[in-house]
């Protein structure tokens, strides 16, 4: 929030920001969730189209849903990631910290 305030973003924004990146539930739920906000801007559909399909290719490749999750709170270098993010994590070695990202183009 401080860094938003910094930033000169309006309350009533960063209050929507921080419910937005607070959805919860399984990568269904916060998919329908993140639909039935009914936002009307074509970058957000764009978005949630995107992010859609990259959860329908990982069930594809057989990853168990207990593997995965819509995480909304990764952002990264708005300049440069302008579409979905990802990050891999080793269960077992959570300590090194994420093995791989990028982004889907």
């Amino acid at each position: 929030m401080k860094e938003l305030q910094k930033q000169n973003v309006a309350q009533n924004a960063i209050e929507k920001i921080i419910a937005f990146i607070e959805i919860e539930g399984t990568s269904n739920e916060k998919l329908q969730k993140l639909e039935s906000l009914k936002i009307e801007n074509e970058l957000f559909k764009k978005g949630i189209e995107e992010l859609k399909e990259v959860v329908k290719n990982i069930r594809l490749f057989g990853v168990p849903e207990e593997n995965f999750k819509v995480d909304l709170t990764i952002a990264r270098g708005l300049d440069y990631y302008t579409g979905t993010v990802y990050e891999t994590f080793l269960n077992d070695y959570r300590e090194i910290g994420s093995i791989c990202s990028g982004r889907k183009i």
